[in-house]
Order: structure tokens, then C-alpha cells, then sequence
């Protein structure tokens, strides 16, 4: 009997929510269910590396601006398209050596723990997309770092230096807090956890040779904290 009455309350929970959603859709139709959020935060990558013989070679934080275009589906469920840029220096043995530029594209659901017109509003979201990557790095730079460390003048051996990283596949999950301060305009702060799959490829080439090595998804997990407004529309 349990198992029937737990079926019923669970049905009955859902014929609510959603009798609740068509009469606040109808109520609001269009107007205003529209948003508008850009946002200032500070990306944080998690990925170091260390190497005995090579150096230690990190990842810098770096400033992610960013922007939402988002639909309210219901009182708690709204849908995002995201979009923005991001640039994360690279340093090896404590030299800037590349630039990591990124631009993400992310598609979101979020849900709002608290419905209608509260002034708080926590809230929660998940996403995934692409992100399109632009990979700087300073040859000369890199060649002077491995002269002094592997002791050789790889100039004199016409020795270059090349590395492409491939666009990524991402997923993300975070959480904030807005606070309205009118039917339209709202502010909020929020975190984020982005995890993000790439290839790398990494060519060494002299006059009459090249070597070529290819990482296949390659991670990279970033945190990204900030704060930005929303104007609904």
C-alpha cells in the first residue's frame, strides 16, 4: 500500500507543479521572462605540473568576463545560452611562456530554490558546450627556459618549437545568490566547477627533422567565482 500512496503523492506533486507553471506562464506570458546577466569573475585552473628533470610548469588565474541570455520556463526553471572570454597565463619555472585564451559556449538549465518574487533567491545550474581555445606560446621564450636546463644551445640546432591545443569539450555545475532590488533589475554572486577535455599537440622540428606528440583529452578543471546583474526583459 505504501508503494501505491508513494506513486499517487509523487503524481499528485507533479500535477501541482505543473498546474502552477501554466497559470504563472499565462499570467506573466512573454513579458519579462527574459534576462539579461553579464558578469566580472576570476577563473581558477586546479591543474599544476611538476616534472623532476623539466621544471614545474602552472597555470595562472586569470579574469573571465561572461554573459547570459536566459528564459524563465517556470517560477524555478529558467533555460541560458552563455557565452564570453576568458585568458589564463601559462609560466614554466616561473617564466610567462603562453597564453591560454578561451571562449566558452555553454547551454544551462538552472533552478531557482525559492519561486515568485522573493528578494533572495539561491539558486543552482549545470551546463555544457564547447570551448573555443587559442593557444600563444613564446618560442623564444621556451627555447632560452630548455638551453638553460638541458644545458644544450638548441638554437644552433635550428631546434623549433610548436604547440596547438584543440577546442574542448565542457560541462560545468555551480550555485549563487541574486538579490532583486526591482521587478527588473537584480544582482548576484555565484561559483562555479568547470571541467573541460581537449587534445593537445606539441611539435618539436629541426631543419631536417620533426617530432610530433599528440595528448589525447588532455583535462582541465577550472573554479570561477564572480558576481554581475540581471535586467529582465
Amino acid at each position: 500500500m505504501k508503494r501505491y500512496s508513494g506513486v499517487f503523492m509523487m503524481t499528485l506533486s507533479v500535477i501541482i507543479s505543473l498546474g502552477i507553471s501554466k497559470v504563472w506562464a499565462e499570467e506573466n506570458s512573454l513579458k519579462e521572462r527574459f534576462y539579461f546577466e553579464p558578469e566580472a569573475m576570476v577563473i581558477v585552473p586546479g591543474n599544476d605540473d611538476e616534472n623532476e628533470e623539466l621544471g614545474k610548469d602552472e597555470l595562472k588565474p586569470g579574469p573571465f568576463i561572461g554573459s547570459r541570455i536566459g528564459f524563465e520556463v517556470s517560477p524555478w526553471t529558467s533555460l541560458e545560452f552563455e557565452t564570453g572570454w576568458a585568458k589564463i597565463d601559462e609560466k614554466f619555472e616561473g617564466e610567462e611562456v603562453a597564453e591560454l585564451t578561451m571562449v566558452p559556449l555553454f547551454l544551462n538549465v538552472k533552478l531557482d530554490l525559492t519561486s515568485g518574487e522573493a528578494r533572495f533567491s539561491p539558486y543552482v545550474y549545470v551546463g555544457g558546450g564547447v570551448i573555443f581555445n587559442d593557444y600563444d606560446l613564446d618560442i623564444s621564450k621556451t627555447i632560452e627556459i630548455l638551453n638553460d636546463i638541458l644545458g644544450v644551445d638548441l638554437d644552433s640546432l635550428g631546434v623549433t618549437v610548436s604547440v596547438d591545443v584543440g577546442n574542448a569539450g565542457a560541462i560545468q555545475a555551480g550555485g549563487g545568490l541574486l538579490y532583486r532590488l526591482n521587478k527588473n533589475w537584480s544582482i548576484f554572486a555565484e561559483a562555479r566547477y568547470l571541467h573541460a577535455q581537449m587534445d593537445i599537440t606539441a611539435t618539436v622540428a629541426t631543419s631536417d627533422t620533426e617530432i610530433q606528440a599528440i595528448l589525447e583529452n588532455e583535462k582541465l578543471d577550472m573554479f570561477i567565482a564572480g558576481a554581475g546583474f540581471r535586467f529582465n526583459f
